[in-house]
């Protein structure tokens, strides 16, 4: 999002702040103008590899008074905010259709709950995390499915 970090310093970040004892989170956007497959594929390797403490997901929100509201403004005529935050709306044209960001969302949360349960990060008894990490998995593997019938590529890259 032209913010300047790089993923070496999420990376880096993360790692202090564990070793300290302390528990990240991770808020994600998804639908940033220019976003490919690729780059959301990278953000999901990046959250299974560092496994935060718990992540967020939205769609990305073009606020005014930056570069990114100025570069979509022409396009918020029809819808300029939320009705409240978990509506996931985009308000600009996109490469993908807004239902895609809606299964996104609920993805990357199964497939980062079943990473969770699979590394012991759920604090649980075993029968516990092997229940959490069968339903994640098998709930991450529908929504993949549904994610590849609205893009078809999508199999590929999620």
């Amino acid at each position: 999002m032209d913010k300047g970090t790089r993923v070496e310093q999420i990376a880096e970040a993360t790692a202090l702040l564990k070793r300290n004892g302390i528990r990240p989170a991770f808020f994600l956007q998804f639908g940033y103008p220019g976003e490919t497959l690729q780059d959301i594929r990278a953000t999901i390797d990046m959250v299974h590899q560092l496994l935060p403490a718990d992540i967020g997901v939205s769609v990305s929100y073009p606020l005014p008074g930056t570069p990114f509201y100025e570069r979509v403004k022409e396009e918020l005529k029809q819808k300029s905010n939320w009705t409240d935050s978990d509506e996931l709306a985009l308000m600009f044209k996109n490469e993908y259709p807004p239902q895609f960001y809606k299964l996104l969302h609920r993805y990357v949360h199964h497939s980062y709950r079943k990473r969770q349960y699979a590394q012991g990060e759920m604090r649980k008894g075993a029968m516990k995390r092997l229940l959490g990490e069968s339903y994640h998995g098998y709930k991450s593997q529908v929504l993949r499915k549904q994610l590849a019938r609205i893009v078809p590529t999508a199999h590929e890259w999620i």
